[in-house]
């Protein structure tokens, strides 16, 4: 089984902060925190900061 490409799932409202990384396919999922909507973007490298 081959995994999927790292990415990073966060809310598109800077003032909730909800940031989430993994392999899995987060799609149609709004916020946990603060019901708004979800970003993605790949996932920086471990160890590099974004």
């Amino acid at each position: 089984m081959v995994k999927g490409k790292r990415l990073t799932y966060y809310c598109i409202d800077k003032a909730c902060g909800f940031k989430v990384t993994n392999n899995k396919t987060i799609d149609g999922m709004s916020c946990p925190d603060c019901k708004g909507m979800i970003g993605v973007r790949p996932a920086a490298p471990p160890g590099q900061k974004v």
